[in-house]
């Protein structure tokens, strides 16, 4: 099974060419794919059209960052920025434990 951010993604480029009937159909779809509800469907297909112009890279740096705690949204508390780790790849890296 895909991903649902890629099926967001298929399903917004899809919304966004559909008419009322047809962007009912496609929220259907993504409910029943996702498991979401419809209200939540909704803003993540609007919030997949506004990402249209991101571009994903591969990390190839690395950077150490000291921080207070990781927030219950996944996010740094008080991040402080410590500087390139030319010795470390990205693939040496994990999260630490919560």
């Amino acid at each position: 099974m895909a991903s649902r951010r890629d099926l967001t993604k298929k399903f917004a480029r899809e919304d966004a060419k559909a008419d009322r009937a047809e962007k009912s159909r496609i929220l259907d779809a993504l409910v029943a794919s996702t498991g979401w509800t419809r209200d939540h469907a909704r803003r993540a297909i609007r919030a997949a059209a506004t990402r249209k112009g991101a571009h994903w890279v591969e990390p190839i740096l690395v950077g150490e960052v000291t921080y207070g705690v990781w927030t219950q949204a996944g996010r740094l508390r008080m991040p402080v920025w410590r500087g390139w780790r030319p010795d470390k790849t990205p693939d040496d890296i994990s999260l630490p434990e919560q």
